[in-house]
């Protein structure tokens, strides 16, 4: 893998990247760890409506098998969704490990999650997309997962049904921290809240479903607040009734309509997620600037198209015909099922 020194990304008044120049470096392999750095993205699908040019420019810069893909996907909606969460992946990457686009190449694991071909020792990352949000987290610890959601039910049937069939997926002691509000539309939100904790869980462990949900229990001790930038830390987790050590849990909420949690196991030096409701620095004074990297502390940097493939090298690894074919095919697909 090629690593350098490339444009950092910094937190703006905006919430976007701004971008400085570095001069090349020729790092080790045992020197690039301190290079690392945690960064999270996320990015409004629903705000890009490619044009011609970005589309081919997006493929341009994404392996072939992902392009293909890709491209195999019935309706616009998805294709987008895909390739802005492949997008924003490699921008994360090639910024989190100070390497060329070109030089990443990506591949799944036998779970389906996606890896580096090239494994760097202690440092992770994980996608997720769904609603209007594609998101990513990466940095230097033992695993990370992520998971997002838009906290709407859009299933058809009541909401008390939904979550009779959906009973078994959770503990009783989550069930009563959903149902004690009385407002259904909370009820909704605890319910997505809930869900993304599980499945940024499993994704970090890399066992999928097969775990089973109703092993997994989350003890949430605070809201969320869409106007508190470093969002909740204090999550902790259970497993078949035993507090699992080890591990942080980031919570956020994107806008008022999609939450995401990131689960982080930090490297050995780390140290350990308490298991218990207490508020930390953090939590007691949110006005505290932090002193260390705020992605990683829950904050979210949601970024446009533009920021994401401003200096990212195309691996062109297709022809201009076949670019102009990706885009005639992007291009007549409907939007959505209906």
């Amino acid at each position: 893998m090629n690593c350098r020194v490339s444009v950092e990304p910094e937190h703006s008044d905006a919430g976007g990247i701004e971008e400085r120049n570095t001069a090349d470096s020729d790092r080790t392999s045992a020197a690039r760890p301190r290079a690392m750095r945690h960064m999270k993205l996320a990015f409004n699908i629903s705000s890009w409506r490619p044009t011609r040019d970005e589309w081919i420019l997006a493929n341009r810069l994404v392996q072939r098998d992902e392009a293909e893909r890709i491209s195999k996907f019935a309706f616009g909606r998805d294709a987008k969704a895909s390739m802005a969460g492949r997008l924003i992946m490699r921008r994360c990457l090639a910024e989190s490990l100070r390497c060329d686009n070109a030089s990443l190449h990506l591949t799944r694991t036998a779970e389906g999650r996606p890896a580096l071909a090239s494994a760097v020792a202690g440092f992770d990352f994980n996608v997720s997309h769904n609603g209007d949000f594609a998101v990513v987290a990466a940095g230097p610890c033992s695993r990370i997962g992520v998971d997002v959601m838009r906290m709407r039910y859009d299933g058809g049937r009541r909401i008390t049904d939904f979550f009779d069939l959906m009973r078994r997926q959770f503990t009783p002691a989550e069930w009563r921290f959903i149902e004690s509000s009385p407002y259904e539309a909370q009820q909704v939100k605890r319910f997505y809240r809930l869900w993304t904790l599980k499945e940024s869980y499993v994704k970090a462990v890399g066992v999928g479903l097969d775990l089973g949900l109703h092993r997994i229990s989350f003890n949430i001790c605070d809201e969320l607040r869409l106007a508190d930038r470093l969002g909740v830390t204090s999550t902790s987790v259970e497993v078949d009734g035993r507090p699992v050590a080890g591990w942080t849990f980031h919570e956020c909420l994107l806008d008022e309509g999609h939450c995401v949690a990131t689960a982080v196991m930090e490297l050995a030096s780390a140290t350990p997620a308490a298991a218990s409701c207490r508020p930390t620095a953090d939590e007691e004074d949110r006005r505290t600037p932090p002193q260390t990297d705020t992605a990683n502390v829950g904050c979210y940097v949601q970024v446009d198209f533009g920021q994401i493939v401003r200096g990212l090298d195309p691996r062109d690894e297709l022809s201009q015909a076949e670019l102009a074919t990706l885009w005639e095919g992007f291009r007549v697909k409907d939007e959505r099922p209906f």
